[in-house]
């Protein structure tokens, strides 16, 4: 009898700790998930708010423009130093942003077309077609200038990180500048 008690009472324990352990996990995941959605929220307005900034500085450049002080392709390539970094000789540039977007973090400017305008490492290149590495191979280019062409917006994509052959999620904000495109 002794015996038996003793079974229950080990039984009615390890079931405890089984409910009590599902119950850790099970919050554990939510948890986690809440706070992935919030740092991605996060990255989004630092990003909404760069990219504003960023808009806020071609507006100035487009009136030194029309007041005379630089012809439109000086002011753009004044943008593409400020926002990116010095175009070098083997036509890369160096990522040395006016604007701190982080470690691995860096502006880059598409036509409406798909053309990269302005890249670290891909300037002049067509990237209408760029999949990302992600098993799904969204067409996130395609992606980024619709949201633009709404207003703005957030996608995320795989890809390289700068200088780097390793593949990480990313994010890009895109918005449409009124006056360049």
């Amino acid at each position: 009898m002794l015996r038996k008690r003793h079974s229950i009472k080990s039984k009615i324990l390890m079931m405890s700790i089984l409910v009590l352990m599902v119950s850790n996990i099970t919050l554990s995941f939510f948890s986690y998930e809440v706070a992935k959605k919030q740092l991605n929220k996060k990255g989004e307005t630092i990003l909404q708010n760069a990219v504003d900034s960023a808009i806020q500085m071609i507006h100035i450049a487009q009136h030194s423009v029309e007041g005379g002080g630089f012809t439109s392709e000086e002011a753009q390539e004044m943008m593409k130093e400020h926002l990116i970094g010095e175009l070098q000789t083997d036509g890369t540039r160096l990522i040395d942003p006016f604007m701190d977007l982080g470690e691995s973090g860096y502006f880059f400017i598409l036509s409406q077309e798909g053309e990269l305008l302005a890249h670290p490492t891909l300037e002049g290149q067509d990237a209408w077609n760029f999949k990302d590495h992600s098993k799904k191979e969204n067409l996130f280019i395609q992606e980024s200038i619709e949201k633009a062409l709404d207003g703005g917006g957030a996608t995320y994509y795989h890809w390289f990180l700068p200088n780097s052959e390793e593949i990480e999620r990313k994010i890009v904000y895109n918005k449409l500048d009124p006056e360049w495109g």
